[in-house]
């Protein structure tokens, strides 16, 4: 144990964190005495904050006494003496006690705040928690990290650890944290923490090794620059320079030696760019002048080719943030310069929400007008920001979403960022406007240097407020001269390009864009009227949610054409690494004809591709948009494909671009209809209305609060509660294995029995069809009559196994006197009119996979809505931007964040038939609340490994690390560890099976990237269950293999986010019965996290290869 002076703070681990460059260097500087390394000059944003911070704390503190409450300040005294009072307070019972002095063997630290818990504790039968106030709008990793640190201090001292504490944010909100979350991860970073300060430091730390120098950046670029290290580079990677350094290449000099040769695991585009651009560095350093060098490049839609001809009315485009703002980001400046005159510039100020949606909605429609008075007009902008907050916004409040669509479809903005990286390569160490300058333009001489000083001086102005924009404020003039500097600079920049463009003879090229200008359709100017006739007397609670999801399909379809055109004019290299895209294909010379008038053109392409492209699927031509084309066959193994296409010839080089938008007319007439009856008379259909409210179900008698009690089977209750709905909507969660799909096909034969007529819905036919079938069965095990009408334009050969079933291709073709008792279909079929009034109960299975904007269109046709699905599983993909709350599954709607639905409002199937007891209570305790088990007889099925097994446990949850590096989506070494697993499962046996013999239909093997499920099948063959999660949803098997692939979290392509995802590797572990294996790099654990998201999902990642 550590003396109280020599114990580290919750801040030190903190410290740790953000920077371990800075902790080690530290610890290396004191412990070798002589080494000096200078700190960063102090930092006024980080002033500002402080000072912000302070304020912030002191208002809570505030609040906290106004409550009337017992309370204590902890005075600074001698740290053992702060200790004493502080736990004498807590024995004494003081409800609130600031400032409290508290330590464990290793850290002590003071806290904002200890709140008096009723939870027991050796105090008594109470406890404490932990309370902070942060000043920022969200909340951030190290803030978790700070809580849990405390929380493990406190709970050591009163000998119980709290389940939560709480963070106050600047917005005055009170933010939860429950620390299960995150704790696992907070105890991995302290354990690293503490054995880094318990070891000597021989040698000082490299600073290549590390992302965050923290108040020793200037001292890591110096030390970095003597080293001539690679990680200089612009655009260099991580896992570039750990190929570079297999080869022998360690220095930027040696890069750029001749003699050196290129490395085989490089492709020679991106070699000769690295090479390039280390050596215009060079060359920029020795020559004191920035070098530059243009491009070889004869792609027509990239780069300079798409830079435009001058127009007399082109803007030119920033905006100031302020990201300090409490609640959310504040852009609080919108500038254009443009030629109209000299120094011509226009600006709009905004210094609250209402104000920046007023800013957003004059600006977009300035810009517009003058677009409309000359296309050829263009809006020029540097990075992706200034687009992606117009889309933010445009979905967050609801406006001007035609004008938007419209500009951007047609190509209005063009990002001169992307122009100059598909052109140049540059000898400066970044591409950021400011370092690029010199290269066009004299330095700068305003006092605001940059966005972060336009910040720390915007944070002064709201402290000062001495005025309310650049005529009347100095500070704000100081800023809007800051801003109109960048706008000109892009005048002056575009210039410099257009003369690169003139000396190399470049012609711009039609932007390939719709040439036609939508005006705003009816809908979006009535719903504007309606909604602004409305007021707080009128009693429309959903009003503004059922008119924003008028416009859902429109905000999905308008990313779809912006993407394609963002696409088009990518690079052939950028479009490999593009998901939805297949990149640079060669012909192999194979033409054959696939009918009469079309042909198909086979293409080889880089067999390490990923892409979520395949057969069946519609593609755009990279190289000529105007050629339709279809993926008519595709072959993993051998890296072709084969495209069918009506031309008579295609290039020899191309690459493909996803392309799929489905009109979904008759479900936005649906929710218009909806949405208009309500906005004029208040009038919305009793079950719709009951979901919406997220209410308890509408029932005609009251059994018992707890639904779950109205039955002494989840069954006998579902069958009770639904019978006694009336205009209700009712939801099922059915976790894995629970019988959701049996619980379902019973409810529905016994309505089926007292007449009534059913609909049956979901996203997918085969979910559709999986029900249905269930259903059938029920019907003929019982006799009971029942026709059923298919809706799909697709035959199936499940259909021709019933005389019940009837096929039709559209809703608009039922006939209505046969008397169906039950429809299946997707929500195209029961938003249509033909169908409206038409059902009792409409059952929306996987309804965490549907849209709210379909349920809604879909309840016009039913009296009854009932929900069945699990929020926890697959989710919702979805690409727009939408207002808040309205971009949500029906089934997120209901429950928010909440991981089982209440008691009092709906039923959770509690009982899994599939997992064996040592899945289930992981799967129970970290993602369903502890509420679910496993039936008794679920525990007999279980493997016999073979003898001398290396890999399987007998159930459970096995975790194989290996140790590889450089693999991003594919990884040889986990397949050759697979193998050897599918073999010894093969030798095995298990129990409780019909059959004791283990074969192939026993396994199923799943990872996250397709890349790595083909590698996997070409190695193990076609016996074996091999695909994405997304493919076994709803599947079963003895056991399961999970193969993550990526080596570490940064070389994932689609990141923490997509490889650690909660619902994926719920549904993964799951499809096992008696055992789960998870294969996966050791470097996959890392610290290094960047937002709470990220931390959240490596915590649950910890948690399950920890309970191996």
């Amino acid at each position: 144990m550590l003396n109280t002076k020599d114990k580290y703070s919750p801040s030190d681990l903190v410290s740790f964190y953000l920077s371990p460059y800075e902790s080690i260097l530290k610890k290396y500087l004191i412990e070798n005495g002589d080494p000096y390394a200078e700190l960063d000059p102090d930092d006024p944003f980080q002033k500002i904050i402080s000072a912000k911070g302070e304020d912030h704390e002191k208002t809570v503190l505030k609040n906290f006494t106004n409550q009337k409450l017992s309370l204590i300040k902890i005075p600074n005294l001698k740290k053992h003496e702060m200790e004493q009072q502080t736990l004498k307070a807590m024995q004494d019972g003081v409800d609130i006690i600031y400032q409290g002095s508290i330590s464990n063997s290793y850290f002590y630290g003071r806290t904002d705040f200890l709140v008096k818990d009723p939870k027991p504790s050796k105090l008594g039968n109470y406890s404490y928690q932990i309370w902070d106030a942060k000043i920022s709008k969200s909340i951030k990793p190290e803030h978790i990290i700070q809580m849990c640190c405390y929380a493990d201090i406190l709970g050591d001292l009163i000998g119980t650890k709290s389940s939560k504490g709480f963070i106050v944010t600047g917005s005055h909100i009170k933010e939860e944290i429950v620390y299960t979350d995150f704790y696992s991860f907070y105890e991995l970073l302290k354990d690293k923490f503490l054995i880094e300060q318990g070891n000597p430091i021989n040698s000082e730390p490299d600073p290549s090794f590390y992302d965050n120098w923290g108040n020793y950046s200037n001292y890591a670029l110096k030390i970095l620059k003597e080293k001539d290290h690679l990680s200089q580079i612009s655009n260099i990677s991580r896992s570039h320079i750990q190929k570079l350094n297999d080869e022998g290449i360690l220095t930027m000099s040696d890069l750029i030696n001749p003699d050196k040769a290129r490395p085989k695991k490089f492709e020679s585009k991106v070699f000769n760019r690295l090479q390039l651009q280390a050596s215009l560095q060079k060359a920029s350093q020795q020559k004191e002048k920035i070098q530059y060098s243009v491009l070889d490049n004869h792609d027509p839609r990239i780069g300079l080719y798409t830079l435009p001809e001058k127009s007399i009315n082109d803007i030119y485009f920033d905006i100031e943030s302020n990201p300090l703002n409490h609640e959310y980001v504040l852009h609080y400046l919108w500038g254009v310069a443009h030629e109209d005159h000299k120094g011509a510039f226009n600006c709009w100020w905004a210094h609250d929400k209402k104000q920046m949606k007023n800013t957003f909605g004059l600006f977009i429609d300035w810009v517009y007008e003058r677009w409309v008075r000359d296309s050829n007009m263009h809006v020029y902008h540097y990075g992706a920001f200034e687009t992606s907050t117009i889309k933010s916004l445009m979905g967050e409040f609801g406006i001007k979403e035609t004008k938007v669509d419209n500009m951007l479809r047609n190509g209005v903005f063009i990002d001169l960022y992307r122009v100059i990286k598909q052109s140049l390569c540059i000898g400066t160490e970044g591409y950021g406007l400011k370092k690029l300058e010199p290269l066009f333009r004299d330095s700068r001489i305003n006092e605001v240097q940059s966005g972060q000083d336009s910040t720390v001086q915007y944070e002064a102005w709201t402290i000062k407020q001495d005025g309310t924009d650049h005529e009347s404020s100095k500070i704000l003039k100081e800023i809007w001269d800051y801003n109109k500097e960048d706008c000109e600079s892009l005048i002056e920049l575009t210039n410099w390009l257009r003369n690169i463009q003139e000396k190399k003879g470049i012609s711009p090229i039609d932007s390939f864009a719709e040439s036609e200008v939508k005006e705003p359709e009816d809908i979006e100017k009535t719903l504007d009227i309606l909604l602004n006739e409305l007021d707080e007397s009128s009693n429309r609670p959903h009003a503004k949610l059922l008119a924003n999801l008028c416009l859902y399909h429109k905000r999905e379809n308008k990313p779809v054409f912006w993407r394609l055109f963002e696409r088009i004019e990518m690079s052939d290299e950028d479009l490999v690494m593009d998901l939805d895209s297949l990149g640079a294909l060669t012909a192999t010379g194979e033409v054959y004809d696939i009918t009469t008038r079309s042909k198909g053109f086979e293409y080889s392409f880089d067999i390490n591709q990923e892409t979520k492209l395949k057969k069946g699927d519609q593609v755009v031509l990279k190289q000529d948009p105007q050629i339709s084309l279809s993926i008519q066959e595709v072959n993993y193994k051998k890296a072709t494909c084969v495209l069918k296409t009506t031309s008579k010839q295609l290039p020899d080089f191309l690459s493909l671009i996803h392309w799929k938008v489905i009109s979904p007319k008759a479900i936005e007439d649906s929710i218009r209809s909806i949405t208009t009856q309500y906005l004029q008379t208040g009038s919305i259909r009793p079950c719709l209305k009951n979901y919406l409210d997220k209410s308890r179900p509408n029932l005609n008698q009251n059994v018992d609060p707890d639904l779950a009690k109205w039955g002494n089977t989840p069954l006998n209750a579902l069958i009770n509660i639904a019978t006694s709905l009336n205009g209700g909507s009712l939801c099922i969660q059915g976790p894995p294995g629970t019988g959701k799909t049996y619980v379902g096909a019973k409810l529905i034969t016994h309505l089926v029995t007292l007449g009534h007529k059913i609909g049956v819905a979901s996203n997918s036919h085969k979910a559709i069809d999986n029900l249905l079938q269930s259903v059938v069965h029920n019907l003929d095990y019982k006799n009971i009559k029942g026709q059923i009408c298919r809706i799909s334009r697709t035959n199936d050969k499940f259909y021709e196994t019933s005389e019940r079933i009837e096929l039709i291709s559209s809703a608009g073709k039922i006939n209505h006197e046969n008397e169906y008792a039950i429809f299946g279909g997707t929500a195209w079929t029961f938003a249509n009119p033909a169908l409206e009034d038409k059902l009792d109960y409409l059952f929306v299975d996987e309804s965490g996979q549907v849209s709210l904007a379909n349920l809604v269109a879909m309840s016009a046709c039913a009296d009854n809505l009932i929900l069945m699905g699990d929020q926890m599983q697959l989710s919702q993909p979805t690409v727009g931007v939408h207002p808040q709350g309205c971009g949500v599954s029906s089934l997120d709607y209901i429950l928010g964040d909440k991981p089982t639905i209440p008691s009092e409002t709906g039923i959770l199937l509690p009982e899994t038939y599939r997992l064996h007891p040592d899945i289930c209570n992981f799967v129970s305790e970290k993602v369903y609340e502890g509420r679910i088990t496993s039936i008794e007889s679920n525990k007999n099925r279980i493997i016999n490994p073979a003898k001398d097994s290396r890999y399987l446990n007998s159930s459970g949850i096995k975790y194989i690390e290996l140790d590889h590096l450089g693999n991003t989506q594919a990884s040889i070494e986990e397949v050759q560890v697979i193998k050897c697993i599918t073999e010894e499962l093969l030798n095995s046996t298990k129990t409780g099976y019909e059959s004791s013999v283990i074969t192939e239909d026993d396994i199923l093997i799943i990872s996250p990237y397709n890349h790595q499920t083909r590698m996997l099948q070409q190695h193990l063959g076609n016996k074996f269950q091999i695909g994405t999660v997304d493919k076994f949803q709803g599947r079963e098997a003895a056991v399961v293999i999970i193969s993550m692939a990526s080596s570490d979290t940064e070389s994932s392509p689609r990141g923490i986010e997509f490889l650690f995802e909660r619902n994926r590797l719920n549904v993964a572990i799951t499809r096992a019965i008696s055992l789960a294996i998870i294969v996966g790099s050791k470097n996959l654990i890392s610290t290094n996290i960047k937002n709470k998201t990220a931390m959240s999902l490596t915590n649950f990642y910890l948690d399950l290869v920890s309970n191996s």
